[in-house]
């Protein structure tokens, strides 16, 4: 299934996940990180939810056990192997047709000639023999789940979907393309890419793919902001006339301000949050750099407003284990750029500075930086706040 940033992706596959746990089916729900998984779960539904990295974790710290237990693992004449090896360090009986380990910089595979595999090949293998080996592992050869589901699937490299179907006989995909932030030949996925993984002998795999179109989201003002300025001119085109059908309500017309100076930054920001509160609307703050976020925290430390964030090697002392987090609607939420990825919140504030805009502005159209904006963008369900951290040029 697809459609663009507001059109209920997510919601749709939550409470078809709810519907088919309520029958004791056996799901898996992948999304793409800690916050939406939190999010989702605190904010949406009484269950669970898996995310993909802890999904990986997961089988690695049960691959591990096994190896510690038998020093290496023999699986289909091969030996999996987790951890750091360096080659020249480590010698390989030549008895094994095949073996797979990890280096800091990559999974490297061999077969007993020592003829080395790389690129898709070589993360094909190792992820398809890693989860086989998870499915006997875990279920005597058996399918693990009874479905599975993918949230933002187009930010998955197709051999990591081709690998799953190892592990269920349903799927349920969701994804939005103008949604990609991560743009290398490793990873992600276009819908072409995900419907012929899941719809193989189909004369036309995209014509197999369900597509939504009703705002669930945003105002009008917000959607056809996000399309305008931050997808490719016939996405664009396409987001505008879909966003006619939703609620127009002119004061959510994105507001952008320029601040160069901390102070002007700080009080911007107050202000709006002080808007939010009148308004009782949820507010997040998304920074590009996590010096902005531990900025911005002390300042509404020092402003005794209730918060918490969450980025990439944040320290928990600071603000709180992720895992007992109240109600987003309770505190403003504030956190990175590429963690924005499925949340919403009644008013977002966007923070960009000079180099992160003039990235932006000069990345070809819908390539990566443009894309994080309309991700961004589209979290906004009834005022979206730009705030430039430099002066605006005359």
């Amino acid at each position: 299934m697809k459609g663009y940033g507001w059109t209920g992706k997510t919601v749709v596959a939550c409470h078809r996940a709810l519907r088919l746990q309520k029958q004791n089916k056996r799901i898996l729900f992948l999304c793409f990180g800690k916050a939406l998984s939190n999010f989702l779960s605190i904010e949406r539904f009484p269950y669970k939810l898996v995310y993909l990295q802890s999904f990986y974790d997961e089988i690695r710290v049960d691959l591990e056990r096994e190896i510690k237990k038998t020093w290496f693992l023999e699986y289909d004449g091969g030996v999996f192997r987790l951890g750091i090896f360096d080659k020249m360090t480590f010698w390989v009986e030549k008895s094994f047709p095949y073996f797979i380990y990890e280096t800091w910089w990559g999974v490297i595979s061999e077969n007993h000639q020592w003829s080395w595999t790389y690129a898709n090949q070589q993360k094909e293998d190792f992820l398809s023999l890693l989860f086989r080996w998870y499915k006997d592992f875990k279920g005597n050869g058996n399918f693990l789940y009874d479905e599975i589901f993918i949230d933002e699937a187009q930010d998955i490299a197709p051999d990591v979907l081709k690998s799953l179907m190892l592990l269920a006989p349903h799927f349920s995909i969701f994804a939005d393309e103008n949604q990609r932030i991560i743009w290398d030949e490793w990873s992600g996925s276009s819908i072409k890419e995900i419907a012929q993984t899941f719809f193989p002998n189909a004369s036309n795999p995209e014509d197999q793919v369900e597509e939504l179109t009703i705002n669930m989201r945003s105002t009008k003002e917000i959607s056809e902001y996000a399309a305008r300025y931050f997808l490719p001119e016939d996405e664009g085109v396409k987001m505008i006339t879909q966003s006619r059908n939703c609620k127009s309500i002119p004061e959510s017309f994105p507001e952008e301000k320029h601040h160069a100076s901390l102070e002007g930054q700080k009080a911007q920001i107050k202000k709006w949050i002080e808007q939010a509160k009148i308004n009782s609307w949820s507010l997040t703050i998304f920074c590009g750099k996590t010096k902005m976020i531990d900025s911005i925290l002390v300042f509404l430390n020092d402003n005794k407003i209730a918060h918490w964030a969450y980025y990439n090697g944040l320290d928990s002392k600071n603000v709180g284990d992720l895992t007992k987090i109240m109600w987003f609607s309770e505190s403003v939420f504030i956190s990175t750029h590429h963690s924005s990825k499925g949340l919403e919140a009644d008013a977002v504030i966007l923070i960009v500075d000079k180099s992160e805009f003039d990235n932006y502005m000069e990345a070809p159209e819908g390539d990566r930086a443009n894309n994080i904006l309309y991700v961004l963008a589209t979290r906004a369900k009834k005022k979206l706040y730009i705030l430039f951290t430099f002066e605006e040029d005359n």
